[in-house]
């Protein structure tokens, strides 16, 4: 299976993506439905958009989904995301003591860092002087380890460049939950499935 990936080429202002309506929410883009689609798939429950925080000097910020059998919240982003938004991820997971999964590109079998409230592990500096603590986690580890855990299965840490996904040690080419959304039609209010 060809796995999808999707590289800023132009300097041309980005496109609007298209909102897409899926398990009774309007999402804001065909990315943020497919990895709803995903999450179903892979039985970790989610809710989209639940809540809008003042994060003080990083702004408002709303993130894209709690996952509650986790405690963590996850942000998708079509691209690396940009120092604003590691800021405003940095300081949702601080003040909410819950760590905020980058879920960059479209759903693929790979470990995603979370930003951490805890330094202990791996620290990645900003260009401002922002130190981030982030671990890598692996959503979709082939035994639903989050079924049994109540969090997902935490990778070395010690691979992959920071903020980017990367596809750990024990390397899945494929899940079923990821083929589901990269499959899932939207087109014509057609179910995701």
């Amino acid at each position: 299976m060809m796995t999808l990936q999707w590289h800023k080429t132009s300097t041309a202002p980005p496109m609007k993506p298209i909102e897409t309506r899926a398990y009774g929410c309007r999402f804001r883009s065909r990315l943020e439905a497919r990895w709803a689609v995903a999450f179903t798939e892979a039985r970790i429950a989610w809710h989209y958009e639940p809540q809008g925080f003042d994060l003080g000097d990083a702004g408002l910020y709303l993130p894209d989904f709690w996952l509650p059998q986790v405690s963590m919240w996850a942000e998708v982003k079509p691209d690396r995301p940009t120092d604003d938004e590691l800021r405003k991820a940095h300081a949702l997971a601080r003040q909410s003591g819950n760590p905020c999964l980058l879920l960059i590109g479209p759903p693929a079998p790979n470990a995603y860092w979370a930003i951490e409230d805890d330094m202990r592990w791996i620290t990645h500096s900003l260009p401002d002087g922002t130190d981030i603590a982030a671990m890598d986690y692996c959503p979709f580890e082939g035994s639903n380890y989050h079924l049994h855990k109540g969090r997902f299965y935490g990778c070395s840490g010690e691979a992959g460049e920071f903020p980017m996904p990367f596809n750990p040690i024990f390397g899945l080419s494929s899940h079923p939950a990821v083929d589901a959304a990269l499959s899932a039609r939207f087109e014509h209010g057609e179910s995701p499935r």
